[in-house]
Order: C-alpha cells, then sequence, then structure tokens
C-alpha cells in the first residue's frame, strides 16, 4: 500500500466510510459530506503517523478499566515526550543545517501546533482502527 493509499485510507476511515482500506487500494472513494473539523484531525493522524513516538504507535494493548487512570498518565508521557522531540529538534538544529529542510519544516511544523491532548485522541483512533488478531480456539 503506497503512502497516498494510506493517506486516503486513513482520511476515508475518519470520515466515517465503509471498507476504507479497501476503497483506497481499488481507488473507488466514496466519501461521505465533507466536514472540516474530520480534515484537519486526519492531517493530525498523519502527522502523529509520521513523526510521533513509535511506542504508542506500536499499539501496546490497553485494559479499558483503566483507560480513565491512564489517559492522564498516557498525557503526561506525551506532554514529555514532546517537550523532548522540541528540545531535540533545536539543538539539531543549532548544530548545522539539517539533511532534509523540508522534513524538518513540516516535523517543526507538526511539534509546534500539536499537544499532547491531540496526539491521545489520534493515538486512541489509531488502536481502534488497528484489526484485532483473531481468536485461537483449542479443543
Amino acid at each position: 500500500m503506497s503512502l497516498c493509499q494510506c493517506a486516503a485510507a486513513a482520511t476515508l476511515l475518519l470520515v466515517g466510510a465503509l471498507q476504507p482500506e479497501q476503497q483506497a487500494r481499488e481507488g473507488s472513494c466514496e466519501v461521505p459530506p465533507s466536514i472540516p473539523s474530520h480534515h484537519a484531525f486526519a492531517k493530525r493522524v498523519l502527522e502523529a503517523m509520521l513523526f510521533g513516538p513509535e511506542s504508542f504507535l506500536a499499539g501496546e494493548e490497553e485494559d479499558e478499566d483503566e483507560e480513565e487512570e491512564d489517559d492522564e498518565q498516557v498525557e503526561a508521557t506525551l506532554e514529555r515526550w514532546l517537550d523532548l522531540e522540541r528540545a531535540t529538534v533545536l539543538h539539531s538544529l543549532t548544530r548545522g543545517p539539517p539533511h532534509s529542510p523540508i522534513l524538518t519544516k513540516f516535523h517543526l511544523l507538526f511539534l509546534v501546533s500539536t499537544s499532547a491532548r491531540v496526539m491521545r485522541e489520534a493515538v486512541r483512533l489509531l488502536a481502534a482502527a488497528r484489526p484485532q488478531p483473531p481468536e485461537v480456539t483449542s479443543f
């Protein structure tokens, strides 16, 4: 699946289309009426996938009973990660010109415009969209 197809599938998922991955692969995108906030959120999800912390995007399993308690902890962890990532990127910029100025520009725009709450919602959406492993039945 190409990057454009992934972006199309994420956008289709956010706007509530049926079978977004299949539609993106086939190129038959039947999109419901546009809601501007969905497009902004799709962009945030894609930025989180590209620039976000790998440990959160890997999809650690969560217990639903502890979800409310974990929200504050997850948000605090993401806030610390954002602060560290901002400092790391700024430090690398002071050492010399970036290897990829365009990618660095978008990375900086992401770091400036995002918050831990927005990233938590993006991670939650990605976790909900991830297919569940099939149940194994033993006899």
